[in-house]
């Protein structure tokens, strides 16, 4: 298995994946891109009952990845819901600052996070994990109304997401590259992070210019982390933060004894809007 990896890491991902969002973007000519599609919709299984627009209306692969959805689609349930589309893999506690993985692996949350303090501020708190496929929409949403304190790009690696590498590759998520929000809604706070992944070109949010997967066209961001912060930046509940361009991964943190999950049996296929947990008012879990 050693090996496997070893030679996993010497493939050019980051390079691979900038090329693959290159290919995406490209406005091909409908005769082109209506095949490439269809293959991509055939292949995965994309249900296109949903799907807003038909796939004629679509100029690149880039456009189907953010595929709009019907009007009234996804209904917001009440409190916390899924900001996406997806399989939530984990709900659970986690003990000190190890973030679960996989089974028997585990991750550093002050890697995770970049932050000490942050960090700090959630340990033994509860980590929600929602792998996105290839065929489910890739726009990520607002899960609760909430205010966005700080985004933090921190540049990484783009290891694949799928089930084998989060069961061999050691603290996947903490190499990644992601994008990290800091949140604060009336009942509590919490951390939503966008990782990236192999093919995936781009990660990009709606309110700022950062964008994942930089560095292949902008030295300077090779190594360095961007930090925004915001002064009166609210969102409501359903608004677009942002999108994956080809499937990934988000992490939700919630902070100790203030969130109550309401999904026990795992994995569990989510729809964006559906109902996943309910801060407490008291602070306390119920």
């Amino acid at each position: 298995m050693n090996i496997v990896i070893k030679i996993l890491s010497l493939v050019p991902k980051n390079l691979i994946s900038a090329c693959t969002g290159l290919f995406a973007e490209a406005k091909l000519p409908r005769f082109l891109l209506a095949p490439i599609i269809n293959a991509y919709v055939s292949f995965y299984k994309v249900d296109l009952s949903e799907v807003k627009n038909s796939l004629e209306d679509f100029n690149s692969l880039s456009d189907f990845f953010v595929r709009d959805l019907k009007d009234g689609c996804r209904p917001l349930d009440s409190d916390f819901c899924s900001p996406a589309d997806g399989s939530l893999v984990v709900m659970e506690d986690f003990s000190a600052d190890s973030l679960i993985q996989a089974k028997g692996s585990s991750y550093s949350l002050v890697d995770f996070l970049v932050s000490e303090d942050l960090a700090q501020s959630y340990i033994n708190g509860i980590c929600a994990n929602i792998y996105l496929s290839p065929k489910d929409y890739h726009n990520v949403h607002m899960p609760i109304s909430a205010s966005i304190k700080k985004a933090v790009l921190v540049p990484g690696a783009l290891w694949p997401v799928n089930n084998w590498s989060v069961r061999n590759i050691p603290s996947l998520f903490a190499i990644n590259e992601r994008i990290i929000l800091e949140c604060e809604a009336e009942n509590g706070e919490f951390v939503l992070v966008l990782v990236g992944a192999t093919n995936v070109g781009s990660i990009r949010l709606e309110f700022s210019s950062m964008r994942g997967n930089a560095s292949l066209t902008d030295r300077s961001k090779r190594s360095k982390i961007e930090v925004e912060q915001y002064d009166d930046l609210t969102l409501e509940k359903g608004a677009k933060l942002g999108s994956f361009y080809l499937g990934s991964t988000v992490i939700l943190l919630f902070k100790e004894k203030c969130f109550t999950p309401l999904i026990t049996t795992l994995p569990m296929p989510l729809k964006y809007g559906s109902k996943i947990g309910e801060f407490s008012s008291s602070g306390l879990k119920t």
